[in-house]
């Protein structure tokens, strides 16, 4: 069973799981945020350090599109 969908457009590691109860279970630490998503991204130019903000669509489902002022979305970039 998949125990996550991996975003569209992304490349990495899909964890499944062998039963449907650990498939409850590990949603039940995304939810609780014991799971960690990690990302690597590659950029035209240097990002500066600190928190970066945008804005998304209210609509769940892909691809999720940046617009004005909607759900607050925050990424806190390190060196």
């Amino acid at each position: 069973m998949t125990t996550h969908q991996i975003d569209n457009c992304t490349e990495g590691c899909v964890v499944l799981a062998r039963t449907k109860e650990y498939c409850s279970v590990f949603h039940g630490k995304i939810r609780e945020k014991k799971v960690k998503k990690h990302y690597l991204a590659l950029a035209a130019a240097l990002v500066p350090i600190g928190t970066i903000t945008h804005y998304m669509r209210p609509i769940n489902m892909a691809p999720r599109l940046i617009s004005e002022g909607n759900s607050l979305c925050q990424a806190l970039h390190r060196n």
